[in-house]
């Protein structure tokens, strides 16, 4: 990639072709994991979850291919084959009839990304202002598409504008590849040396788990996503004015290495701080990586040799999947100091071992005034915020009330699919809904804000917790909400930490707390300390519910504690005991309720059917 500017050319080919396609195998990342994780026919029935690991490794061991295409076909169509690939690829997964289909298009996007990255890094023109602008650019279109759709990635959707953004993004691509003069094999183009891969395998790492992720941004933050948009895009322009400043510039490793540990705990901070606080640390991540990937920045002065271009490129690739994947979800299976924010700061001690302090670069004038571009995206921020929010209902004397597992927003066959649980919460008229597993700007889940987008759609007031800061609970509201709060669950021995979140609403005049909570999936003795939490905070005040999914059948001791210290069971006291809630697609237990202190009348029990979620919902009215 040549600089992005130059005094005879605004743009470069090589710069289309790296944005776009950096924004299509994100997209394609994005598609594949929620697919991998949660389709039934993948795992769950039919493949375990050995396998399905070594399939995603295979896939990121992509580049071993590289020299065998390129003997075979050439430089020049080994290019056409990679990144024509990713685009014909990319729009073929946005039109696929089928979960099974889409799965195969957003793994073969995945390899056809990581091929041409690894012949981009040894055929195309390159210089160290257009290698760093074309990537920040490429992650701040990526987010700014993101954030235009409300998180959920128009990948999942049908619409028109997200088909001609698609092709647009496709075409981009193709336009790059054709007019970048195709491959250079000339022995004056330097290719990419090893250490600047692996840094740039760790910056994209960084920015995609969290700086350039306006929904983990919109959580850590405890912004609403508009807000959240404007920091992504104030880091991005941050982040391009220091890279081009250290680029003229270069900083020594003493400076480096104090700001790094200072980020270093400011990562830790992120943890328990919110608002401010977490946008200096973004700031301060943003600024930071950006000088080190353009201190990474080097060429190799002859063409290294096959095996060497082939692992530094393998080496690159599975060090981003580690990052992205790996690490984030190890607390899943071992309790980690830091759990889900281990990766970020070590992408970070990665990027600070590749540096270097380069001889200035005074050859390739570019502006600074590129720091500026992402202000351009500022109108999407600028959108949302104009956009109609919450509108309270009027005070009554009762609550139609639901709870609600979205299964992290993901359905039964794998796909994001918030319009369907939005449209089977709609369809029960609710005041106030529970919510469980609400995910925030996890891969997961395909990046997705579920709780902001829901209460966007929904037009619905919201309050979020988690202890993880992307996975907990939330509760939507069109009741104004007059108190709010959260808390701990105990934790014993589980990987995740559980949580309750709670708010105060008014209703007739009176105060009604509300409690949703999610409790350990994995053991009763983790539970029944959790069920005496719960008690202890509930301390039998009236006008009271508490629901959620507790993961206890209806004649477990955890369930019976909690009616034994007088909460009652809304479904059964409707006569709806034995109607089951998990899993939809063949129900086999009820473990979500709603109960409430005494006092209380029941009516217009429901249970909706959908697939929208692994949890079939319960809804029923109160009135106090």
């Amino acid at each position: 990639m040549t600089a992005l500017t130059t005094r005879r050319r605004i743009v470069s080919p090589e710069a289309i072709l790296g944005v776009t396609a950096i924004v299509a195998f994100l997209q394609a990342v994005r598609v594949y994991v929620p697919l991998t994780v949660f389709h039934p026919g993948l795992w769950w029935r039919s493949v375990s979850e050995v396998q399905l690991g070594l399939l995603t490794l295979a896939l990121f061991c992509a580049p071993l291919f590289a020299p065998l295409v390129v003997r075979v076909l050439g430089v020049r169509r080994a290019l056409w084959l990679a990144f024509g690939g990713l685009a014909l690829m990319r729009l073929a997964l946005k039109l696929a009839p089928d979960p099974h289909s889409t799965h195969v298009f957003a793994a073969a996007s995945i390899v056809c990304g990581l091929l041409g990255a690894t012949l981009w890094a040894r055929y195309l023109k390159s210089d160290v202002a257009g290698f760093v602008l074309t990537i920040f650019l490429g992650l701040a279109l990526d987010a700014a598409l993101n954030l235009a759709f409300l998180t959920w990635d128009y990948a999942w959707q049908p619409s028109l504008p997200a088909i001609l953004i698609a092709l647009i993004i496709s075409a981009g691509v193709l336009y790059g590849l054709y007019a970048s003069n195709r491959a250079h094999d000339d022995e004056a183009i330097s290719p990419l040396s090893s250490r600047t891969l692996l840094a740039l395998a760790a910056f994209l790492a960084l920015h995609v788990i969290l700086i350039h992720n306006p929904a983990a941004v919109a959580s850590l933050t405890g912004y609403a996503l508009p807000g959240a948009g404007v920091v992504v895009l104030a880091c991005t322009g941050v982040g391009i004015l220091v890279a081009l400043v250290t680029r003229r510039r270069p900083l020594v490793h003493p400076l480096l290495i104090g700001v790094a540990a200072i980020l270093a705990l400011d990562l830790v901070v992120i943890r328990t701080q919110t608002g401010l606080t977490v946008v200096l640390a973004l700031l301060a991540a943003s600024t930071l990586s950006g000088m080190l990937l353009a201190a990474s920045y080097s060429q190799a002065f002859k063409r290294p040799r096959t095996i060497s271009w082939v692992l530094a490129s393998l080496g690159a690739s599975l060090l981003f999947l580690l990052l992205l994947l790996a690490i984030n979800y190890l607390s899943g299976f071992v309790r980690l100091p830091l759990e889900l924010w281990f990766a970020p700061p070590l992408a970070i001690v990665i990027l600070l071992l590749t540096s270097r302090k380069p001889p200035p670069d005074e050859h390739h004038p570019v502006s600074y005034a590129w720091a500026l571009a992402p202000l351009i995206g500022l109108f999407i921020p600028a959108a949302l915020f104009i956009q109609p929010g919450a509108e309270p209902s009027a005070a009554a004397a009762s609550l139609r009330v639901m709870t609600y597992n979205i299964h992290q927003g993901v359905d039964i066959e794998g796909r994001v699919a918030m319009e369907a649980q939005a449209a089977t919460i709609e369809s029960e008229h609710p005041d106030i809904v529970l919510l469980q597993e609400v995910m925030r700007g996890a891969i997961a889940s395909g990046n997705v804000d579920t709780v902001g987008w829901l209460a966007q759609r929904l037009g619905m007031d919201y309050h979020y917790a988690a202890a993880d800061r992307q996975f907990g609970n939330a509760i939507l509201s069109r009741v104004p909400i007059i108190e709010r709060g959260s808390g701990l669950l105990p934790r014993n021995d589980e990987m995740g930490q559980r949580t309750y979140v709670r708010i105060v609403v008014d209703v007739g005049g009176e105060p009604v707390t509300i409690i949703s909570t999610h409790l350990d999936h994995q053991r009763r003795e983790n539970r029944l300390p959790q069920v005496a939490s719960l008690i202890d905070l509930w301390a039998g005040a009236p006008r009271t519910i508490i629901g959620g999914d507790l993961n206890s059948k209806p004649d477990s001791p955890e369930i019976h504690a909690l009616l034994d210290a007088g909460l009652i069971d809304s479904q059964a006291a409707t006569g709806n005991g034995d109607l089951l809630t998990a899993s939809t697609f063949d129900p086999q237990a009820r473990i979500d309720y709603i109960l409430t202190s005494p006092g209380v009348t029941y009516s217009d029990f429901s249970r909706p059917l959908s697939d929208a979620s692994d949890h079939l919902p319960v809804a029923i009215t109160l009135s106090f």
